[in-house]
């Protein structure tokens, strides 16, 4: 093109560009992820995670990771400090904690991650270990708290329940459906 715009009278005299496009040529420089596209096999979900070296190291290390994880929370949940016991399928961790002269009777439920387990409401007694007294000596009438909690379907429960009396050692009484279970615990003090 000349300044004023116009077509000088050689322009229409060049030869056009041809360009040569060969794809099998293109091909055969293609990685071979592309060469099985063209040839219509698929690359598979196992060929994609575990194809590579780097692929393969990177699942072991999150799996890794993972199962240390989940063993480092199964070792330090909080559980309180008392006994354990299995009613009606639950497993239970009970203690009575001593906090500012209040007792209160903590109790964690557990339910397994298979089979059958209870659920609905659990009768609970609760009464001090009386003192034994001598063969002339009048017992005195024991004291019993009771109290109701009800077991819902979900894996973990905890339950606080506020003691109206005092004591180091008490017995403990659980009624849930047809099973019934009975624990002694001692106070466990609190700082």
């Amino acid at each position: 093109m000349t300044e004023t715009g116009k077509r000088a009278p050689d322009d229409n005299n060049q030869k056009e560009t041809t360009y040569y496009y060969s794809r099998e040529r293109r091909l055969s420089q293609a990685s071979p992820t592309v060469q099985g596209m063209n040839d219509g096999t698929r690359m598979t979900l196992g060929k994609a995670m575990f194809g590579s070296r780097g692929n393969r190291f990177l699942i072991i290390s999150i799996v890794v990771i993972s199962v240390f994880g989940m063993a480092i929370h199964q070792f330090t949940r909080e559980r309180p400090p008392g006994t354990t016991m299995t009613l009606a399928g639950n497993s239970l961790s009970l203690a009575i904690v001593s906090v500012e002269d209040v007792l209160i009777l903590g109790i964690i439920k557990t339910a397994p991650e298979r089979g059958e387990f209870f659920i609905g409401e659990v009768d609970i007694a609760i009464s001090p270990v009386m003192p034994r007294v001598s063969a002339g000596e009048d017992q005195e009438e024991p004291q019993v708290f009771a109290h109701r909690i009800l077991f819902r379907p979900v894996e973990y429960e905890t339950f606080y329940i506020s003691l109206p009396f005092g004591g180091e050692d008490f017995i403990v009484v659980l009624i849930a459906g047809d099973a019934q279970r009975s624990m002694r615990l001692r106070v466990v003090e609190t700082d």
